[in-house]
């Protein structure tokens, strides 16, 4: 027993001075997710971490300095869907880069369009983002659902997609295009940049508002996800 906790601490001693290193150094970051802009990957209140030790790649979540006022004293968290050299396109809310369907397999928030009676058969914990739902006459519009709990619920629940027009003011201004969130691109990633989405695509300030992300600000990458 003696040398089981002379290991143990041991141990213990290891794993805590490795952290204050990797904090010091700042290889090592810890976050709680402030928002739902990855739900239903990360949920408010979930806890990260992430190293600068390990380049991100496809399909990671990367955390970074946001292209927005005072982005170098925020930071954000998206999923990396293209690098440099990637063609990113979007159309009726389903994500392509380089032709192929890139989201097949992921579980995804976007914006659905519900009757009052189903809205209240919902259970809390359903609803990624609850400030945006909006009735309108006999329905609930803009009730952000992971798509696994649409399946799961087996009803004909109408999924909001945007048209190709209009195009969206703050996308139109950054691209200099009329685009909107469900209808974007064809964008080739310029080099040294990121292409960056949140897991739920009907609310989140992603690389479609944003702008590419150049690769130096980019912080760390997701140890799990």
């Amino acid at each position: 027993m003696t040398k089981f906790l002379l290991i143990l601490a041991v141990l213990t001693s290891v794993l805590f001075a490795a952290w204050v290193v990797g904090r010091l150094t700042n290889t090592i970051q810890f976050y709680t997710t402030p928002s739902s802009a990855n739900a239903p990957t990360y949920v408010v209140g979930d806890y990260l971490l992430a190293t600068s030790l390990r380049q991100p790649k496809r399909g990671d979540f990367v955390a970074y300095h946001p292209l927005v006022p005072d982005g170098e004293l925020t930071v954000y968290m998206h999923r990396l869907v293209a690098s440099a050299g990637d063609e990113v396109l979007i159309r009726r809310g389903q994500l392509f880069v380089n032709g192929h369907l890139a989201d097949r397999g992921r579980s995804l928030a976007f914006s659905y369009c519900l009757s009052r009676a189903d809205y209240k058969r919902l259970p809390p914990t359903a609803i990624a983002d609850s400030s945006r739902a909006m009735p309108v006459g006999d329905s609930i519009r803009e009730v952000m659902l992971a798509e696994t709990m649409v399946q799961q619920l087996g009803r004909r629940i109408r999924r909001q997609v945007q048209p190709l027009l209009p195009a969206d003011e703050h996308i139109a201004q950054q691209y200099g295009r009329p685009w909107n969130q469900d209808n974007f691109g064809p964008l080739r990633v310029p080099a040294g940049h990121f292409f960056v989405l949140g897991d739920n695509r009907s609310n989140a300030l992603d690389s479609r508002y944003q702008g590419c992300l150049p690769q130096a600000r980019w912080l760390g990458t997701m140890l799990r996800h």
